[in-house]
């Protein structure tokens, strides 16, 4: 996959597992649902589905 944009590493990480670091140090890990342009995240965790607001993220790792 060539990625050229922001957005296509996003893309490309639907559907795996990641880990999100957030501002206030908080993070999550699951699996990445869907994204929005403001980089609004939803990610399916083993117990629950979590929203992400954009804003507050610092990273996001893709775990293997």
């Amino acid at each position: 996959m060539e990625i050229q944009r922001p957005f296509d590493l996003l893309d490309y990480c639907k559907g795996k597992k990641v880990s999100i670091l957030c501002l206030d140090g908080s993070e999550y890990e699951g699996t990445l649902v869907v994204f929005d342009i403001n980089i609004n995240l939803v990610i399916d965790e083993k117990k629950e589905s979590v929203f992400i607001k954009g804003g507050s993220v610092r990273s996001i790792k893709v775990k293997r």
